[in-house]
């Protein structure tokens, strides 16, 4: 028995070489995959790292080019209004727009006049800039024109936009008008700057608009009160300002932390309620879904459910009171101003919300629409699904399981004109993709069995 141990323990030992050569190839071939998986997952977090620093240095860079708009407001406050070109173009040049805000194209001071009051502008801009220029386009089918009356840098494109009609632009109009029903920063779509105004170079970018609360003068047709008088813009050559954003990262190869505390952002986007405790040192209330600086701006009531109002200034007050049958009320002292509502809010609501149980919400909203008073439905989720935009952007997905059943998705709020998203499966079963992984990795599900 012992010479037969001996004669098999001779006869294994002929195997350890292959047992031992197939232990390492196996424990390779695991620590590769295990390597090509964490290079993997480490090129991910890195892009991913990459990506959320550029997006932060392009949020810097248009938070800070922003506050030119609010340095630009302060100063047309301290002078009441009227600000001449020579002090505009002082102020401009100690900005230092080459060395501290690349991407901008400028800034300028759009007038809000009638249609039929071009003249006041023209005045203006005759009396500030030593030249004639006559509003343009002609024609105007909106309520409103926004000529630009100064802008720096005065260089000859600049020449070419004073006496524009920014109201003219269907992509700018839409910036202006939102800019209009509150005091809050706008910007419009993607337009090509100097398109417009006939300027040599052209360059695809956006505008800012914020609008210009003064005290004002009488000039013209014009009384004397504080009132919107125009807007303040900022133009911006997109590529140019997300190329400085990102320089520094092309020049040194480094990235850099970003620390955006949770704390801080709840802090930042109170907006409005911070400067009013600011300015007041009086804390804000509760007040549900009201606005706190606008009034009537909140969720009302009608027959079968609720909406959601935005009356924006006086004129879109007395449009929304014509529709409901309040025109009696638009006059009243007591809610003829913005300010008088909020002061009234109280017995302003009671007012609304017994001339609205009239109204059913399409019919109300519809009205309300065509008279050009913002206002929204409050849909629940299946009406929202089967609101027509809903429908139109394909917000929802059915995917095929490959069972023959149809899984209902909804795709993601990305669309990429180059490389759409691909939406080839559902969320898959328990299990369902194992097979699959152990195949990439290069196992069988026995050996996966065995592993653990």
């Amino acid at each position: 028995m012992g010479r037969l141990g001996a004669d098999g323990g001779s006869h294994l030992k002929k195997f350890f070489p292959t047992i031992a050569f197939v232990a390492v190839a196996l424990a390779s071939l695991f620590m590769a995959g295990f390597a090509y998986f964490a290079t993997q997952e480490a090129a991910r977090i890195k892009f991913a790292a990459t990506a959320d620093d550029a997006v932060s240095r392009i949020e810097s860079r248009i938070d800070l080019h922003l506050s030119l708009l609010r340095s630009t407001q302060a100063l047309f406050d301290a002078r009441g209004g009227i600000i001449s070109s020579n002090e505009f173009k002082s102020f401009f040049d100690a900005l230092d727009v080459d060395g501290n805000f690349a991407g901008l194209r400028g800034i300028g001071f759009p007038r809000m006049i009638k249609p039929g009051d071009e003249a006041v502008a023209e005045r203006a801009i005759s009396r500030d800039q030593g030249f004639d220029r006559t509003i343009y386009p002609a024609s105007s089918s909106g309520p409103w024109r926004a000529p630009v009356v100064l802008f720096e840098p005065l260089d000859e494109a600049g020449r070419r936009a004073i006496g524009y009609d920014m109201m003219s632009d269907p992509t700018r109009r839409v910036a202006l008008e939102r800019a209009l029903a509150d005091d809050e920063q706008h910007a419009s779509g993607l337009t090509m700057l100097g398109g417009q105004t006939g300027a040599d170079q052209k360059f695809p970018g956006f505008v800012v608009f914020v609008r210009l609360n003064v005290r004002t003068a009488p000039d013209g047709t014009e009384t004397a009160g504080r009132r919107t008088t125009g807007f303040l813009f900022a133009s911006f050559r997109a590529q140019q300002l997300f190329q400085a954003a990102l320089r520094h990262a092309e020049a040194t190869g480094e990235g850099q932390h970003v620390d955006m505390a949770l704390f801080d952002s709840q802090i930042s986007v109170l907006a409005n309620q911070n400067l009013n405790y600011l300015v007041s040192g009086t804390a804000p209330v509760q007040m549900g879904n009201a606005h706190p600086n606008i009034a009537p701006y909140e969720v009302l009531p009608v027959s079968d459910g609720h909406f959601i109002l935005a009356v924006g200034n006086d004129g879109q007050f007395a449009k929304f009171c014509a529709v409901v049958g309040l025109g009696a009320l638009a006059a009243d002292p007591a809610f003829a101003t913005n300010a008088a509502r909020v002061a009234n809010r109280v017995a302003l609501r009671e007012h609304v919300v017994g001339a609205l149980s009239a109204f059913d919400r399409d019919t109300l909203l519809a009205a309300l629409e065509k008279a050009g008073v913002p206002a929204s439905p409050i849909n629940t989720i299946g009406q929202m699904f089967a609101d027509p935009q809903t429908v139109a952007r394909g917000m929802r997905l059915d995917l095929d399981d490959g069972r023959g059943n149809a899984l209902p998705s909804v795709r993601a709020p990305m669309v990429m004109s180059e490389t759409p998203l691909a939406y080839g499966r559902p969320s898959p079963r328990l299990g369902e993709h194992t097979a699959e992984i152990l195949a990439e990795l290069g196992l069988t599900a026995s050996e996966d069995a065995a592993a653990h």
